[in-house]
């Protein structure tokens, strides 16, 4: 790859970690929707690929009511689409990704939404059997502090898998990634009995970013 390609990447990469505001990051991501899988390609970003793959291997059923958050042009969608899967929301923060997502005819609803604590999402209690999502867990985006609202609109029993990169990858933008905060927010969780994790994750994935490593986490609702 070019070294002009590099920094193109490498200041995609500042300008979206920096983005502190969900609403800030809200508009960038309305400026960027319609370059947004193209430059993802050249970013070597495989979170929604790596996702889905690992997310086929826990066997849910076909029919299962999935709510993918962080939806953005329907990425995932269009791939769980693929493996037969169709009863499936899309959640984002932003409009002009969903409206590029809703031409690709991959979800059932379309869902606008911040994802955080402090705001509750207009979806009602125990809706779905699966949540999944990829490249939300970083600076700018969804803070750990969201897993509650998360968690209120899974099934007990049900399923709450993600897609990340390793904790270095963002260390430089954002306290709550430094010092092992981050698994301890998931452990908080695990002792809280809000859910466990499933036998054999989280497990790391290879070139989840331009060659670095990530992990898959899957979750078991309690």
């Amino acid at each position: 790859m070019s070294e002009q390609s590099d920094q193109k990447r490498q200041q995609l990469l500042d300008n979206l970690f920096h983005c502190r505001d969900v609403n800030e990051t809200k508009d960038f991501y309305a400026k960027w929707a319609n370059d947004y899988e193209e430059d993802i390609r050249d970013m070597e970003y495989n979170g929604a690929q790596i996702v889905v793959k690992c997310f086929l291997e826990l066997n849910c059923p076909l029919d299962c009511r999935i709510l993918d958050i962080g939806a953005g042009t329907g990425v995932i969608g269009t791939l769980l689409k693929k493996h037969g899967y169709t009863n499936i929301d899309g959640l984002d923060a932003s409009p002009k990704m969903l409206d590029i997502a809703r031409e690709k005819d991959c979800y059932v609803n379309l869902i606008n939404s911040i994802v955080a604590n402090n705001i509750r999402l207009p979806i009602d209690s125990k809706s779905y059997d699966v949540v999944i999502m990829a490249g939300v867990f970083c600076p700018g985006h969804i803070s750990v502090d969201a897993f509650n609202e998360i968690l209120r609109v899974t099934k007990p029993g049900g399923t709450i898998c993600w897609a990340m990169g390793v904790e270095k990858t963002y260390v430089d933008y954002d306290d709550q990634y430094r010092d092992g905060q981050f698994e301890r927010a998931i452990v908080t969780l695990c002792d809280r009995l809000k859910w466990l994790s499933i036998l054999g994750y989280p497990k790391r994935v290879d070139n989840y970013l331009h060659g670095k490593d990530g992990w898959f986490h899957a979750m078991q609702v309690i």
